[in-house]
């Protein structure tokens, strides 16, 4: 069975979370041709590594001391909407660091890094997320508040 293309790649993963989270059934997710697997960890420094220096690649870190909201979907939701709609992105993925600094990450593929970077920013500053929170994007880090 394959995945149902009704449902996009970040609706699977919210589903795949809720159903790891134990707030709705696996069964949902074979409704939808997705079969759950072990969740694999991933080390946060590799992981930057893999995506530096791509110019179509952005990747958000939002540290959990520093993040106002219980978990990322509030603000990956509105991300989501936000660059999807303006045509400049596409969800990749997201995630959640544990160890000395939990993290939450949340990465796209993108079209025009400029016009990306602003609505990121944008739409982070309405969130009213943490100092700390970092846009990787190409070889540079950015601040949401720092232009």
């Amino acid at each position: 069975m394959t995945p149902d293309p009704k449902l996009s790649k970040h609706e699977i993963m919210r589903l795949a979370e809720d159903v790891e989270a134990g707030r709705r059934d696996e069964s949902e997710l074979a409704e939808h041709g997705v079969k759950a697997g072990e969740w694999v960890e991933i080390d946060k420094e590799e992981l930057l590594r893999q995506v530096e220096n791509q110019d179509d690649q952005v990747f958000i870190v939002l540290y959990r001391d520093d993040f106002p909201y219980d978990d990322r979907s509030e603000v990956e939701d509105a991300l989501v909407d936000a660059l999807s709609r303006d045509g400049v992105g596409e969800w990749t993925g997201a995630g959640t660091g544990l160890g000395e600094r939990p993290y939450f990450d949340i990465s796209f593929t993108i079209t025009d890094p400029d016009k990306a970077l602003a609505i990121i920013r944008s739409v982070l500053r309405a969130k009213r997320v943490g100092k700390s929170t970092e846009i990787r994007l190409g070889d540079g880090t950015y601040s949401v508040y720092d232009e």
